[in-house]
């Protein structure tokens, strides 16, 4: 819950994202940003701390996970560098990606 909170907290979060945590990312937007960073749905659970399942069904489309779930996914991608963009509830949802910068340095 503090990762999500912090996340939540961050100052970088923008209008576009903060819609997205006011009504939670779309299982499209959970799909493409796995796809993204290139993990498993089983990898993406362990790292937000909540069960496979959750993620598979989310994705599928058969049920919304509990709120608390939903954000902790949300914060997993967050923290990897992935936002999650909803233009002014025109209907365009877009997954974004901009590099961690501890990412970046440690390349370097």
């Amino acid at each position: 819950m503090t990762k999500v909170l912090a996340s939540i907290q961050n100052d970088d979060l923008d209008a576009l994202c903060w819609r997205r945590y006011v009504s939670g990312m779309t299982p499209g937007q959970c799909r493409a940003a796995r796809a993204f960073l290139e993990i498993s749905q089983p990898e993406l659970a362990k790292a937000a701390n909540v069960g496979v399942s959750t993620v598979r069904d989310f994705e599928a489309g058969r049920r919304t996970p509990m709120a608390n779930n939903l954000k902790a996914i949300q914060a997993e991608f967050e923290q990897r560098g992935v936002r999650f963009a909803d233009r002014d509830g025109s209907g365009a949802l877009g997954v974004l990606y901009a590099e961690p910068l501890k990412d970046a340095a440690a390349r370097d």
